[in-house]
């Protein structure tokens, strides 16, 4: 048995209202970022 269970249903719920709401409001989904910029900075060696 979870000890946290109830803390938990609450989280669910919360999180449920939240998405309730964003899709009431019609905001789009965050956007994942394809790749993190790692190549934008060259490191020190290749300079």
């Amino acid at each position: 048995m979870h000890i946290q269970t109830a803390r938990t249903q609450v989280w669910l719920a919360e999180l449920a209202s939240i998405q309730a709401e964003i899709e009431a409001h019609g905001m789009p989904a965050a956007p994942r970022p394809a790749r993190k910029r790692t190549r934008k900075l060259k490191p020190l060696w290749e300079e």
